[in-house]
């Protein structure tokens, strides 16, 4: 019986370690970015890098307009 209880009791110290260190993981990832962000940026106004010049480099997103609907496809008979 104390053995299932020692494993159980183990288990949670585990599931806890992971816990803590995924914070850890995140908060490090973060400054990281935020590093090498500011890093980036200040690359980009000393050699005067526009957004032209890094077009195949970045990832460019689109974003639609929450009001602006798909139009539909005409159907042909």
């Amino acid at each position: 019986m104390t053995d299932a209880h020692d494993a159980q009791k183990q288990l949670e110290q585990l599931l806890k370690q992971q816990e803590d260190l995924a914070a850890k993981i995140d908060a490090q990832r973060k400054a990281s970015r935020d590093a090498a962000l500011e890093t980036v940026k200040n690359l980009c106004k000393a050699y005067e890098f526009s957004a032209a010049d890094l077009k195949g480099y970045i990832k460019a997103t689109r974003t639609r307009s929450a009001t602006k609907k798909a139009t539909p496809r005409k159907r042909r008979s």
